[in-house]
């Protein structure tokens, strides 16, 4: 059984009880500073691998009441699914509207959104879970509260990594079936002491033709919950895997591990295929977008660079674009050309984005682009907005 905790002690101190400190630190409200993880800004995790027998969680009844709420969530969710197929004749699929949106990599990708009945039941649902505090392994970062693909790339940044290996698994969200899912929820504390037929019944709301759909609210987490077993069994195995120290992060479908020296990728490869197999997933690895690398040369990963000074960067087209796009905003709300709503949220998503990737850079440039067209990036927003 896995459980995960915040990590609000040393992760090499060896302790005899790791499970209590693992849902001590589950169920804290309050984040502790970690020297271990100081260098980055989320909070991090710990996953523990504990025997769920009787005498640790039938007696003690701090344990007990963590699984009683547990079930007394499941439960909940059971009838609000009841109540949604009482006063919807129609299939569960037939509540779907499927498009498709352009990928940044070219190409489209299908999204299959949930109806607003359907949604606003799987938003309920997603909130139970959230309730119960089951979190995400530390190698995930897609999805994940106060994460993003910046903070992803950091941990590589951190180890002063200088060879990548970049995977993508295929189908990755139709790929988690009901099995799948309710095999592996019921490796996580404390799911596991949940009667099979309440997880199907909750796994069955989040389906689309036997699989999650990129476009629920349930999918995200679902996905996260299901890939704890095989982060948490991968993370260990290139912790140090042939003397040799490896890190690994996970965003969504999106696998990066690096290390500080060259290394066989192949047998990595064939190592994270190995480790998916023996987790349950039928995930394959996509081989036609694996690449292996240096950071001396064109190091992109989830859309930024990790060049060979160590930085993270957006790279220098997006920067001279997105530069230019700044001094036009402004330019242009002096001037009283002013853009549409759409275009305005548009650039200043791009500009938020990148003043988290590079803040003091994005900090001087806004400040040069303020001066010479003698207007605050502040001010024009606020024009902006109140005229749309």
């Amino acid at each position: 059984m896995y459980i995960t905790g915040y990590s609000d002690y040393n992760p090499h101190e060896r302790n005899n009880d790791i499970r209590a400190l693992a849902i001590e630190s589950l169920f804290s409200s309050e984040p502790k500073e970690d020297l271990e993880f100081i260098q980055l800004k989320y909070r991090s995790k710990r996953t523990s691998i504990v025997r769920p027998t009787k005498y640790e969680f039938g007696i003690n009844q701090k344990y007990d009441q963590y699984i009683a709420k547990a079930k007394v969530t499941f439960k909940h969710m059971d009838r609000r699914i009841a109540e949604f197929l009482e006063t919807h004749t129609k299939d569960i699929e037939k509540y779907y509207t499927l498009f498709r949106i352009p990928k940044a990599s070219g190409g489209t990708r299908k999204i299959t959104a949930p109806e607003n009945d359907l949604k606003e039941l799987q938003t309920s649902l997603l909130g139970s879970f959230k309730s119960m505090r089951i979190l995400e392994h530390d190698a995930a970062f897609a999805y994940v509260e106060k994460r993003s693909t910046v903070d992803a790339l950091t941990v590589h940044q951190a180890n002063k990594s200088q060879w990548f290996l970049k995977l993508d698994l295929t189908k990755f969200f139709p790929s988690f079936t009901k099995e799948v899912i309710t095999e592996t929820l019921n490796r996580l504390y404390p799911i596991q002491f949940i009667d099979d037929e309440l997880i199907e019944h909750v796994v069955e709301v989040g389906l689309y033709e036997g699989g999650l759909p990129q476009g629920s609210p349930l999918s995200p987490l679902l996905s996260n919950l299901c890939m704890v077993p095989f982060d948490h069994k991968l993370s260990k195995k290139l912790w140090d895997h042939n003397k040799q120290h490896f890190v690994y992060t996970r965003y969504a479908d999106d696998i990066i591990i690096s290390s500080q020296y060259d290394f066989n990728f192949n047998h990595i490869i064939s190592l994270v295929q190995e480790t998916l197999s023996k987790s349950g997933l039928p995930h394959e690895i996509n081989h036609k977008k694996t690449r292996y690398g240096s950071r001396s040369g064109s190091n992109w990963n989830l859309g930024l660079m990790l060049n060979k000074d160590n930085n993270i960067t957006l790279g220098y087209k997006k920067k001279q674009s997105l530069k230019a796009m700044l001094h036009c905003f402004l330019a242009d709300t002096v001037d009283q050309n002013y853009w549409e709503l759409l275009e305005t949220q548009e650039f200043l998503g791009k500009l938020n984005y990148a003043k988290q990737v590079e803040p003091s850079y994005w900090e001087k440039r806004i400040l040069m682009s303020e001066e010479k067209n003698n207007i605050t990036l502040a001010k024009a927003q606020e024009i902006h907005y109140s005229l749309n």
